[in-house]
């Protein structure tokens, strides 16, 4: 969806800018510790929650697993890899002036979640009330309403640490994202840069108990992964057969064995 090259390049603000922090009316709704359990329209159940350094791999996995129409309208470029100093830079947030939200699912099969996508904004240093955002979704969850789901978490917590408007730079051909930002914000600016679209949105006050739908799982569904997990730990064979008899298990899940 939007580009991540002004993430991922050279250029970055400081940290610390020094701006006065609002109370934060998402810290009790989403943190790291707390995630989101969330469902896309389609019923596909996800897992929203604040990344940092410890996700660093599974930012490498996301990309590897987009393809290169989906790596050129995000970062303008088809580049083969992230670099180290990209990654660098996607994972080191500091829940302040950057963050990521990203969404999860299943892989207690395999002892962790997979990554699906991630919306993050930096903070601009000379305009502490506005934000560059990005976002990228893995081609199979495209179409389906994660990136408006990110987006508007994003937006939440955005405007809790004074965040006021969104800047964003998308491709001329990427309509979808166009639409998102017009459903942000029917006033959004927009002007051309090089030849990309440059818009200019005001934030929304977004509740995230509205956004998405609520996923529960019952005590059967729990059941079963953590019946996968233990059969996939003592016996690896047993674990997969188990994950291809219910394939719900590999779908998303609230339980998650004692990690990060």
């Amino acid at each position: 969806m939007a580009s991540l090259a002004k993430i991922v390049g050279q250029w970055a603000p400081p940290f610390g800018l020094g701006a006065t922090e609002p109370v934060e009316r998402s810290t009790g709704l989403l943190t790291r510790a707390q995630p989101l359990e969330r469902r896309l329209r389609d019923g596909t159940p996800v897992r929203l929650r604040l990344l940092d350094t410890r996700d660093r791999e599974r930012l490498r996995e996301g990309f590897n697993r987009l393809s290169s129409e989906s790596r050129y309208r995000r970062f303008f470029t088809s580049i083969p890899r992230l670099t180290e100093a990209m990654l660098d830079r996607l994972s080191e947030t500091d829940d302040y002036n950057h963050v990521a939200v990203g969404a999860e699912r299943g892989g207690l099969v395999l002892g962790r979640r997979q990554g699906l996508g991630v919306a993050r904004f930096i903070r601009l240093a000379d305009q502490p009330d506005t934000a560059e955002l990005a976002v990228a979704i893995v081609d199979d969850l495209q179409g389906r309403g994660l990136g408006r789901l990110l987006v508007k978490t994003l937006c939440r917590v955005a405007r809790d640490r004074g965040v006021r408007r969104f800047r964003a730079l998308v491709l001329p051909e990427n309509v979808a994202m166009q639409g998102l930002i017009h459903e942000l914000d029917a006033n959004a600016t927009t002007g051309l840069e090089d030849g990309i679209r440059a818009f200019t949105l005001i934030v929304p006050d977004v509740d995230l108990d509205a956004v998405g739908m609520t996923s529960t799982r019952s005590l059967t569904d729990l059941g079963l992964d953590l019946l996968a997990y233990t059969l996939a730990r003592l016996n690896p064979i047993a674990g997969r057969r188990a994950s291809a008899a219910h394939p719900r298990v590999t779908g998303g899940s609230s339980y998650q064995p004692t990690r990060p």
